[in-house]
């Protein structure tokens, strides 16, 4: 038979081709946003688990008041009250005073006393303290890397505790003090 051969023409291999490269496409786009995801969930977890840590520092220490906006590390306190329940001479603001030192340290990455070089979990940090009534109230905001419906911009709280943007993520806990 006379104009048959074997084989694939130009034609079937470019469309091969491009099918391939349109699936390869899709899986990179997928990667990236997966990758994106994983990291706020890091960044939701974390954020989570030291409103929680800082919360907890509150209920212990109902004397002192905790209230005010933190967006950096304060200089060390004179007094270490690391053994608060050994060391009478710790006031309830000696006290407040060295876990803020020791809260902040850990949230701007500073996660050891001796390690100088921080290392952060979340991106431009900022924690407000409020109370209401018996309520205390912990909202941490921080800079996110996607624009989103859950930023601090939509909540009342949230909105006043760091600078406003739509990439501004927030976690928000309250406690009995």
């Amino acid at each position: 038979m006379k104009g048959q051969s074997s084989g694939y023409t130009l034609i079937e291999v470019l469309i091969t081709l491009v099918i391939m490269a349109v699936g390869l496409l899709g899986i990179l786009t997928l990667h990236s946003h997966v990758k994106v995801a994983t990291i706020e969930n890091s960044q939701y977890q974390s954020a989570h688990i030291l409103a929680r840590d800082l919360l907890t520092r509150i209920q212990i220490n109902p004397e002192a008041s905790y209230v005010g906006t933190y967006s950096s590390v304060p200089t060390a306190p004179l007094l270490k009250c690391q053994q608060a329940m050994t060391l009478p001479s710790c006031t309830p603001e000696q006290l407040k005073q060295w876990q803020l030192y020791y809260w902040l340290r850990q949230l701007f990455g500073y996660h050891s006393l001796a390690n100088n070089i921080p290392a952060p979990l979340l991106r431009q940090p900022v924690v407000c303290v409020t109370m209401d009534a018996s309520l205390a109230i912990v909202v941490i905001t921080w800079q996110s890397m996607e624009s989103g419906l859950d930023t601090a911009a939509n909540d009342v709280i949230a909105n006043g505790c760091g600078s406003a943007s739509d990439k501004r993520k927030f976690i928000k806990l309250t406690g009995v003090v």
